[in-house]
C-alpha cells in the first residue's frame, strides 16, 4: 500500500500532476477559507501546489505511509494514526479511498480522530470520466480500484455525517496539453449536465449525534413472532 502511495506522489511532480494540482488548489480554497479549528490534517500524500495555502489553520499536519519530505510530515498507515480520538478539525484527503484496500477501515479511523462537528474533504477520481478509465489501469490505482462520489457518500452518511457539498472539476481529458482547450472544456463542463467530470470534492460534516439503528421488538426475540 506504502508504495501505491509513493507512485501517487511521485506522478503528482510530473507536468501533468502538477496541472492537476492547481485545480486541486483551486476547488479546495472555497472550502477551506471557511473552516476553523485549530488542527487540519492532510491523509495520504504529500502536499503539491500549496493545496492548503488558503486554512486559516494554522498547525497543518501531512500523514503518509512512506518518507516524503515535507517538514511537518507523519509517517504512519492511514489505518493507524497516531493521534487522538477526536482530535483533528479537518481532513483532507487526496485520492486516498482509492488508494487503500479496506475503505471502510479507513473511514473507521477518520471517524475516530475527527472531532465532533470536524469537516471531511475527500478529493477523488470519478471512475467513468476520461480520467477515471485510464487511470484504473495504471499503478497506483489498479490494485484497489476507484470509487465514485455515490459510494463515497453513502459509506460517510452510514456513520451520521451532514453531506455538505460535491464540488464537481477537471472536464477536460488527460490527453488534452493546451491552456485554451482545458479552459474551454472546464467551462462547457460547467454549463452541461450530466457532463463527464473527472474529479469530484465531497465536504461532510461529522455531526454529534448517531443515526438511529432499527431495534427488533422483545416479543420477536422472545419467539413470539406469530402474535
Amino acid at each position: 500500500m506504502a508504495q501505491s502511495f509513493y507512485d501517487l506522489n511521485q506522478w503528482f511532480k510530473t507536468s501533468q500532476g502538477e496541472r492537476l494540482s492547481l485545480y486541486i488548489r483551486d476547488t479546495l480554497a472555497c472550502c477551506l477559507q471557511d473552516l476553523k479549528g485549530e488542527y487540519l490534517l492532510q491523509l495520504g500524500i504529500e502536499e503539491h501546489g500549496d493545496w492548503l495555502k488558503q486554512s486559516s489553520i494554522d498547525k497543518q499536519i501531512v500523514s503518509m505511509p512512506f518518507q516524503g519530505k515535507h517538514k511537518t510530515s507523519v509517517i504512519a498507515p492511514t489505518t493507524q494514526l497516531p493521534f487522538e480520538s477526536a482530535s483533528i478539525d479537518v481532513i483532507f484527503c487526496p485520492f486516498t479511498f482509492s488508494m487503500v484496500k479496506h475503505r471502510y477501515a479507513l473511514m473507521d479511523e477518520i471517524d475516530r480522530v475527527l472531532a465532533p462537528q470536524g469537516v471531511l474533504l475527500a478529493y477523488q477520481i470519478n471512475p467513468f470520466s476520461w480520467w477515471g478509465v485510464p487511470w484504473q489501469s495504471l499503478k497506483p490505482l489498479k490494485a484497489h480500484g476507484l470509487v465514485s462520489a455515490f459510494s463515497l457518500r453513502k459509506m460517510v452518511q452510514d456513520r451520521g455525517y451532514y453531506i455538505h457539498d460535491i464540488q464537481r472539476s477537471v472536464f477536460w481529458p488527460p490527453s488534452v496539453r493546451k491552456l485554451f482547450w482545458e479552459k474551454l472544456f472546464e467551462k462547457m463542463g460547467q454549463m452541461i449536465l450530466p457532463s463527464p467530470h473527472g474529479m469530484y470534492l465531497l465536504c461532510a460534516q461529522k455531526n454529534t449525534f448517531q443515526p438511529f439503528k432499527r431495534v427488533t421488538p422483545m416479543f420477536y426475540e422472545r419467539g413470539f413472532s406469530s402474535w
